[in-house]
């Protein structure tokens, strides 16, 4: 009986726990709501730039601009055929190339979200 009324609410659980990604149509199992995983990755984000120093005006750190905004334009126009526009409104990009060895990171943030 215990066993059976665990199942159930497990199942219960994950059940609520799913949702449908917009784009894709996929379904993804959310134990962590969309505005903390936001919050969270971006304090990482911004932790991780305080300990690493932001490489500017070199070719490399253009070559990073470049790339970023290829990828921010192709972004909105995928967005905009699609009629989501909107939800890149508040969207704040940000592409910076950084002094670390053997680390990365790449986020997206919208500030709406991020606040609270």
């Amino acid at each position: 009986m215990k066993r059976s009324l665990l199942l159930l609410l497990c199942s219960l659980f994950f059940i609520v726990s799913c949702e449908t990604v917009p784009i894709t149509g996929r379904g993804k199992l959310s134990l962590v709501s969309s505005q903390e995983l936001s919050t969270k990755s971006f304090q990482a984000y911004r932790d991780f730039l305080s300990k690493h120093q932001i490489v500017r005006n070199t070719p490399a750190a253009f070559m990073v601009q470049r790339a970023g905004g290829n990828i921010q334009r192709a972004v909105g126009l995928y967005f905009a055929r699609q009629q989501m526009s909107s939800r890149l409104s508040g969207y704040a990009w940000e592409f910076n190339l950084v002094h670390a060895r053997r680390q990365g990171m790449c986020l997206y943030r919208h500030p709406a979200r991020d606040a609270g």
